[in-house]
């Protein structure tokens, strides 16, 4: 609704009408749950971490093959800790170390 003064605000059910910012925060707030906000920014948190897994072993056997295994491995996880945190970066490097290396890059 536009009073006028070209501030668009919302109707109270009493016929008055809120502040700009507040109409603002509260379409906000019933799109979210209209849009069910909360389930997809779960469902994209659970796939964000499915897919990290291959994302870090794919990084790492491609820096593996430009600077050499240690120093992609050391970089990589250092980037992870600064990320997600020590005890996270330590969790997820004990999964990659479990992929089998050779010479040439991943068995």
């Amino acid at each position: 609704m536009d009073s006028g003064s070209g501030v668009l605000a919302s109707p109270r059910p009493s016929g008055e009408t809120r502040a700009p910012w507040a109409a603002i925060a509260v379409d906000t707030a019933h799109g979210w749950f209209r849009d069910a906000g909360g389930r997809m920014g779960a469902a994209i948190a659970f796939y964000a971490t499915l897919a990290l897994g291959p994302v870090v072993v794919i990084a790492m056997a491609l820096a593996g093959a430009l600077v050499g295994r240690d120093s992609a491995r050391t970089y990589v996880f250092r980037e992870i800790a600064e990320m997600v945190g020590p005890g996270s970066a330590a969790t997820i490097a004990s999964l990659v170390s479990r992929v089998a290396w050779t010479q040439h890059g991943l068995a």
